[in-house]
């Protein structure tokens, strides 16, 4: 049991090892900074709203922690350093920026997937105008009778 509370106290120790960049604000620009910040990141429990909008009490305790960081001089970008050490990158709404082109991704599919299929319907089109544009071959007709009579008389010779 002892060492189950020694690897509770190691590992499990905010990772906050730097000081606070910032200075301590006032009352207004903490409010301002904790609002800031609690919009930019995720709900755990709603997931789909910001942890400023939202009534959870995961969102109650974050913004609490979110406050007390701020209240101890941490920068905005500290604070969401912190959440994201904590969370992963899924605990912000938006993407950072070197995540865009995931969010761009399906535009570009779609581009390119219309492209192709212009492609191919343009060479269908050539294939089919080259197709009509060739001169039908006249196969003349034979009279079937003729024809039988034709093969009854050769067989005759050979009898």
């Amino acid at each position: 049991m002892i060492w189950l509370w020694l690897f509770f106290l190691v590992f499990a120790q905010d990772p906050l090892p730097e000081p606070p960049l910032g200075d301590v604000p006032s009352k207004e620009q903490l409010d301002i900074q904790v609002y800031k910040v609690s919009k930019v990141l995720r709900c755990p429990t709603c997931q789909g709203v910001s942890v400023a909008d939202s009534g959870a009490d995961g969102a109650k305790s974050m913004k609490a922690r979110i406050q007390e960081l701020a209240a101890l001089g941490y920068t905005s970008e500290q604070i969401l350093d912190y959440f994201v050490s904590k969370y992963g990158e899924w605990i912000l709404l938006r993407p950072k920026e070197n995540h865009t082109i995931l969010w761009y991704s399906p535009l570009a599919f779609l581009v390119l997937g219309s492209a192709v299929l212009l492609i191919i319907r343009k060479r269908n089109v050539d294939v089919e105008a080259s197709i009509d544009s060739k001169p039908e071959i006249a196969v003349p007709r034979t009279d079937s009778a003729g024809y039988r009579d034709s093969i009854l008389a050769e067989l005759e010779k050979e009898d």
